[in-house]
């Protein structure tokens, strides 16, 4: 479902971008920190996509000073902007994104999705799952501004 007035993020369905040439095979590092940012919930708003794109621009310059032994991986939904995003930093000098259709991360799928990705793509001996957003009550842990 396509939300009105909303803008591009500038990747093209299922389209990879990268910040350098790394075909470079890395040894296999201690820990994958994986993110699910969630600005489009019933709480979200133009002010939270901003404080949610500030925060990620802090966690991807925190992991610099880590990227030997971490790797981050970000799936990020904003209210103003129609698609899903998702990053992978593997090297101080590496982030690589990939534009997704608009996902329901109110869905375990989503989220079911998001882990395989991480689990693939960043393979490591630990994984660490963080929430980010605003939740939706005591019963809804995440919800999401899309029906369904």
């Amino acid at each position: 479902m396509v939300k009105s007035g909303k803008k591009s993020n500038g990747l093209k369905k299922g389209e990879f971008a990268t910040a350098s040439n790394g075909n470079q095979a890395q040894p296999i590092k201690p820990w994958t920190v994986a993110i699910y940012m969630v600005a489009d919930g019933q709480g979200g708003s133009p002010d939270l996509d901003q404080v949610a794109m500030r925060e990620l621009a802090l966690i991807m310059d925190a992991a610099d000073k880590y990227v030997s032994k971490v790797n981050v991986v970000v799936q990020l939904d904003l209210r103003t902007v129609d698609g899903t995003l998702r990053l992978l930093k593997t090297s101080s000098k590496e982030v690589f994104g990939i534009g997704l259709d608009e996902k329901n991360f109110a869905k375990i799928e989503t989220l079911q999705n998001f882990l395989q990705f991480v689990t693939e793509k960043s393979e490591t001996e630990h994984y660490l799952l963080l929430f980010w957003g605003h939740s939706s009550g005591p019963v809804v842990f995440v919800g999401d501004f899309e029906n369904g």
